[in-house]
This record gives C-alpha cells, structure tokens and sequence, in this order.
C-alpha cells in the first residue's frame, strides 16, 4: 500500500497541509481535505458498513488508513466503530 501525507502529518498539521496545497498548488479547499482524507468532497451520507470497517480493522489497519482505503473521513471510521459498540471513547 501507498503510504500519503496523511499518514505521515500529525493530526493537527493536515489543516496545514491542506491550505499549502490550496494556495501554492492553486487547488480547492475540498479537493485539498478530501486528498488528506479529512474530508469527502460533498455532504451526501457515506454508503459504508460497519462490516467493512470492522474486517479491516480485524487485519489491524489503523482508522486513518481504513479512512484512505474507503474514502472516507477519519471521523466517520471513528463514528461509525463507537455506534456499533465496537470502540471505547477514552475520557
């Protein structure tokens, strides 16, 4: 598998990485998010299930990379897990 910036960027520096990418790369915001994985490119619901998610979690691939994989934003990996009961949200 390819690895992207995405994976290699901390959490909080995508943002950034995104805005480089709209001003050098003379890019749109939602084109820039949706590369890094932050963001889908529309508002429609995303058609995934649970299922996909959790076999490819049973192979140990992290929810960043399950996001790539599925194109799909990290936090609808996330969501998705905590509704069905299958991740514990740390408090």
């Amino acid at each position: 598998m390819a690895v992207t910036i995405a994976e290699l960027a901390p959490i909080n520096c995508q943002n950034w990485l995104a805005l480089g990418a709209c001003i050098y790369g003379k890019m749109p915001i939602d084109r820039a998010l949706s590369i890094l994985g932050v963001r889908n490119g529309n508002n429609a619901p995303v058609k995934v299930s649970v299922d996909e998610i959790k076999a490819l979690r049973d192979e140990w691939v992290s929810f960043r990379q399950i996001a790539v994989i599925l194109g799909i934003s990290f936090q609808t990996v996330r969501m998705r897990m905590i509704n069905a009961g299958l991740h514990e949200v740390k408090k």
